[in-house]
């Protein structure tokens, strides 16, 4: 005779059946069929399915909630998702919201949406790049309040922009060198023309440049000139001298150590460390914010270049001791995507469940159900 599910039984399984609906897009009332019955009953007698209604009603707001804080053809839906790397040196994707566009599909009504929902969440300052498709409402808006770049996979792609785009206009020079026909010439040049179009001033994007140098596997050698590597090294070094400057304007031990005042003259503790406390208050932390930001830097040039086939977010993890402040730069930039991917990913999740078999979803469900589904497994 089986035995009758304890409490915490029965939650673990009601957990595991809701990921039928969050993680594989079943239909609610898949729990109605009787094969589905059938299955669980010989699984556990004694346990009883949760209904459609329950699921639906209850079971998915409630999950929602949690971790959280009908026209399948005519309705307009927006899609944002967000990337960052964690304390860990991973590139968390998460998605944000998926909802119906109430108003007309303009870019100024995309635009107050977008702001919404990164205000809503609290990241309306912590943007680094926006990466869109290429609809023309998505990019106005894009363009209008955040920033404006070419479309990410599931890593940091953003530093791969530079060299990919430099390595592309080098083999278009290399191939116009070679005895090809007219018409192969002429396909080369328009691809060239339209890279140059494309791409052409992508070594102008201060976001692109960092990352592409903050990437241990290219630094900067993959620039198209001199000039633009030593920007590029500007930037970074700039920027972790303001970050150093605002650490030693509000931490006290940059200051210098406090010294202790000896009370008791006969305290020979207190005696032997009097003399040397005295000349570690006095003596100043050498060198300026820029100049440790240089040293950093150049510390940093000089380390071997990391194998393209590698990841710089784990060499990063391994070598944050060596750099702290460098390290800390490359967490908050190099969570920059360079594609739509995970965008596209999304609509595609939505055509999975949003069929003909679903169609009488509510716009509220299918939100809950792709939230659960991209974001659960980093909200536990």
């Amino acid at each position: 005779m089986q035995k009758k599910l304890s409490e915490k039984g029965k939650k673990k399984s009601e957990d595991r059946l809701m990921q039928l609906f969050t993680k594989d897009f079943q239909p609610f009332r898949i729990v109605e069929d009787e094969g589905c019955k059938e299955f669980v009953q010989a699984l556990n007698p004694s346990y009883q399915l949760l209904s459609r209604h329950f699921i639906s009603k209850t079971g998915i707001p409630a999950l929602y909630e949690e971790y959280c804080r009908t026209s399948l053809n005519t309705d307009s839906y927006i899609g944002l998702t967000a990337h960052f790397v964690n304390e860990n040196y991973e590139l968390i994707s998460v998605l944000l919201v998926f909802s119906v566009m109430r108003s007309a599909n303009t870019s100024e009504n995309v635009t107050a949406e977008i702001k919404r929902i990164v205000t809503d969440w609290g990241i309306d300052k912590k943007i680094v790049l926006a990466v869109s498709d290429n609809a023309c409402n998505i990019k106005n808006a894009v363009s209008k309040d955040l920033s404006k770049t070419i479309s990410g996979e599931k890593y940091c792609s953003a530093s791969l922009l530079i060299p990919v785009a430099n390595g592309l206009q080098n083999l278009c020079e290399n191939l116009l060198k070679q005895a090809f026909s007219n018409s192969v010439t002429e396909v080369v040049v328009k691809l060239q023309a339209g890279l140059n179009t494309r791409l052409g001033y992508i070594e102008n994007s201060s976001t692109l440049s960092i990352c592409t140098f903050l990437d241990s596997r290219f630094k900067s050698l993959a620039f198209s000139s001199p000039s633009s590597s030593e920007h590029a090294k500007k930037l970074v070094t700039s920027a972790i001298s303001s970050s150093l400057a605002e650490v030693i304007d509000s931490n006290s031990e940059y200051m210098g150590p406090t010294v202790v005042q000896a009370n008791n003259q006969d305290d020979g503790e207190l005696l032997v460390w009097q003399v040397f406390d005295r000349n570690a208050a006095a003596k100043k932390a050498r060198g300026t914010p820029m100049s440790r930001a240089l040293v950093e830097v150049q510390r940093y040039i000089d380390e071997d270049l990391l194998p393209r086939q590698c990841s710089p977010l784990i060499w990063w993890k391994e070598n944050s001791q060596f750099f702290p402040h460098l390290s800390v730069l490359a967490r908050n930039r190099l969570c920059a995507l360079g594609t739509s991917v995970p965008r596209e990913r999304l609509f595609s999740k939505a055509g999975l469940f949003l069929s003909e078999r679903r169609s009488r979803l509510s716009e509220n469900k299918t939100k809950m159900l792709l939230f659960l589904n991209s974001s659960l497994q980093w909200c536990k």
